[in-house]
Formats: structure tokens, C-alpha cells, sequence
């Protein structure tokens, strides 16, 4: 019980911590306060907001510092929750912005393999494969996300644009 409740309180305290930052409730430094929630309790999305910091960092700057940081947090994520698709992807989407596209490959594969019947994902993956000239690959997986059921307006919309403009 005492165990429990120790883990109970962290949590607590770090989801307090994360809370703070989203709402801009926080005057501190958001890079410092989320280090300091990683010490009390290492959560994934602890790394994954630390991800997206960096990672808009990286996009107004281009510094490449920025990218190695948002890539080392939201692969701290993933490996923290191996069943989460939203670090996989995320990192995948990263890992593509800065040219990695072996390191993307595998995360987009990864984002699959855990959510196989998001048609998203498998439409993502596609276009992965089709940017880098991977058209049989390509071609597979946007007709897997095709045939899939969307789960939001965001999918719809995706399969329309890619059946109106449809290359295969």
C-alpha cells in the first residue's frame, strides 16, 4: 500500500507538473520544470511534450542541436510506451524532417505494427514509402489505408485527396 501510494503521489505530482505547462500556468522555463518531472517520475509524455519543444525549436531555427533533442525525447517516449502509435509516429515524422530515412522507416513500421488498422498510420507509411521511391512498398500500404475504415474527418479527408489524385 505504501509503495502504491508513493507512485500515486509522483504520478500525481508529475501530471500536475505537465497540467501547468499546457495551460501556460507555469512561469518557469518549460525545458527546466520538465526535466525536473523526469526526476520525479520518468513519464512518456514527459519526454514527448520535452519532443515537441525541441522539435519547434528546431523548425524556427534549423539548428541541428534542437533536432538531435526533440529526436533523443520523443525516442525516450517511444521506449517508455512501446504500445503508444502517437511516439512512434511522432519520432518517425522527426526522424524524416532531418533526413533519417532509415531510423523513419523503422518508426513508421512501428506505428503499423502497434495500430494496424488505423488507415491513417498506413496511409502515412505509403507516403513515406513513395517519398523515397519505395513505389511497390508504397503502393501497398496506401491501398491498405485505402480499404481501412477512417476514425476521423482528419482520415477522410486523406483517403479523398489520395483517391482524386490517385497515381498507381
Amino acid at each position: 500500500a505504501v509503495f502504491a501510494t508513493v507512485i500515486e503521489l509522483k504520478t500525481w505530482r508529475v501530471e500536475k507538473i505537465i497540467e501547468s505547462i499546457k495551460t501556460g500556468k507555469s512561469q518557469e522555463n518549460p525545458i527546466q520544470v520538465l526535466e525536473r518531472a523526469t526526476f520525479i517520475f520518468p513519464e512518456p509524455e514527459i519526454f514527448f511534450i520535452q519532443g515537441e519543444i525541441f522539435r519547434h525549436f528546431y523548425l524556427e531555427t534549423k539548428e541541428t542541436n534542437f533536432s538531435e533533442k526533440a529526436v533523443s525525447s520523443y525516442r525516450r517516449a517511444a521506449e517508455i510506451n512501446v504500445f503508444s502509435p502517437k511516439y512512434h509516429r511522432t519520432l518517425a515524422m522527426m526522424l524524416m524532417e532531418i533526413g533519417q530515412y532509415k531510423e523513419a522507416e523503422k518508426e513508421f513500421i512501428k506505428t503499423v505494427e502497434v495500430y494496424p488498422t488505423k488507415a491513417l498510420y498506413n496511409f502515412e507509411l505509403g507516403l513515406f514509402y513513395k517519398k523515397i521511391g519505395k513505389l511497390n512498398l508504397a503502393k501497398v500500404y496506401l491501398e491498405k489505408g485505402e480499404k481501412l475504415p477512417p476514425s476521423s474527418k482528419d482520415e477522410i479527408n486523406l483517403i479523398k485527396e489520395y483517391k482524386s489524385g490517385k497515381s498507381f
